[in-house]
């Protein structure tokens, strides 16, 4: 169950990454809500006071430094029970991994849907963290992500690249 949520009670932090500004929301400085791509954006040069968004840059960073292959973080994603379903398997891909929309809709056993699949990652509120940037086409094209094609191109670069 969704519980509406109070405008004062969500904290905005932008986060510089090497392929450009995140801006992360947190809830009462407990759960992350939101994590997107801020085309344009230009960063505030001050660190996040919140103990969470601190994390939180913590760990893009060293994702970004191949340091970091699975987030720990605390998220709470608004959607429908479909779209959760959705984004906690996509949640399961390994870093380096790839899976196409057809084979998420495969283990729901529901052999047609890989279009509502597409659909409900593409309204994926958390990325980077829940990896929806690792869902491609079934013909190994990349397909759509948030912050673009070639952001989704060096993300999928960075996670092949040896160690």
């Amino acid at each position: 169950m969704n519980t509406p949520r109070v405008e004062s009670e969500i904290e905005r932090h932008p986060i510089t990454t090497p392929l450009g500004v995140m801006i992360l929301c947190v809830l009462k400085e407990e759960k992350i809500i939101y994590l997107n791509w801020q085309p344009h954006s230009i960063p505030k040069k001050s660190a996040p006071k919140c103990k969470l968004a601190q994390e939180t840059s913590r760990q893009i960073h060293a994702y970004f430094h191949q340091k970091l292959e699975k987030f720990d973080l605390p998220i709470e994603p608004s959607g429908t029970d479909f779209q959760k379903q959705i984004w906690a398997l996509i949640n399961k891909i390994s870093y380096g991994k790839t899976k196409s929309y057809q084979e998420i809709s495969n283990e729901l056993r529901r052999c047609n849907s890989a279009r509502p699949v597409g659909n409900a990652i593409g309204k994926n509120p958390i990325c980077l963290i829940t990896p929806c940037h690792r869902i491609i086409k079934a013909s190994g094209e990349l397909g759509n992500y948030s912050g673009g094609a070639e952001i989704k191109k060096h993300l999928l670069y960075l996670e092949s690249k040896i160690k």
